[in-house]
């Protein structure tokens, strides 16, 4: 591992090969539990994200607004990075439809 292991922690980076993950388990799941994100890697790319599950609060208990929030994006579905801005986009979409409808597919 590229980091040293100081006092029951990894310091470094984040990310990790699944050969230091597994050895580590227990320091990455607590540093995940403090709210890092720790990236597994396998065979040199990015292959597992680990971090802590965000909680509900209790009903009839206040939820702030700004946890409401981080609640949400760490739900939001991760878009990957487009080259297009919305209108290509959309008009790249609306030519592939007009492809599909002109053109059926045989069976």
């Amino acid at each position: 591992m590229a980091a040293a292991t100081t006092g029951g922690y990894i310091a470094g980076m984040g990310k990790h090969t699944v050969a230091e993950a597994a050895e580590h388990l227990p320091d990455l799941f607590e540093r995940a539990l403090r709210g890092e994100t720790v990236i597994i890697t396998g065979e040199g790319q990015a292959a597992v994200e680990l971090r802590a599950v965000p909680t509900l609060p209790a009903p009839g208990k206040p939820w702030p607004i700004q946890e409401q929030l981080a609640w949400l994006r760490a739900r939001r579905p991760k878009l990957p990075p487009g080259d297009l801005d919305a209108v290509a986009l959309i008009n790249q979409l609306r030519d592939e439809d007009e492809d599909r409808v002109s053109r059926p597919e045989r069976s």
